[in-house]
């Protein structure tokens, strides 16, 4: 995958998570990362078949990643685990992943979680 079609899908993925999701999980939680945010991030773990300690180094070295998602400071993997284990569902990560995919061109199936979100593959068409 090229920088050009990966910083579109961080993208797209942030503005699906931003219509799925409130802003913030609560009105007192500090307002570090916006839950959008850290979907993105999640969404793009799943695309790149990378765990949550591999989005966190891409992410440390990728200044057009952190600027494309609007992070002031890269998420730790803790942070971003207990997004994942609080609010995203396999379900729910499968429809936003698919969202996603549509809107960014991306054959149905080309890109794929499992039920339990913890691993991905290539689903054959």
């Amino acid at each position: 995958m090229n920088r050009e079609s990966l910083l579109r899908f961080v993208k797209m993925a942030l503005a699906v998570a931003e219509k799925e999701l409130p802003t913030y999980s609560h009105r007192f939680a500090p307002h570090r990362y916006r839950l959008a945010q850290l979907c993105a991030c999640c969404l793009l773990k799943v695309l790149l078949r990378q765990d949550l300690r591999g989005i966190e180094a891409l992410l440390s070295v990728s200044g057009e990643l952190r600027k494309a998602l609007g992070l002031k400071r890269v998420p730790d993997h803790s942070t971003l685990c207990r997004f994942e284990n609080r609010w995203l569902s396999p379900q729910r990560l499968d429809k936003m992943l698919a969202r996603v995919c549509e809107q960014a061109g991306v054959k149905e199936g080309a890109v794929a979680a499992d039920a339990t979100g913890l691993e991905t593959s290539t689903a054959t068409p």
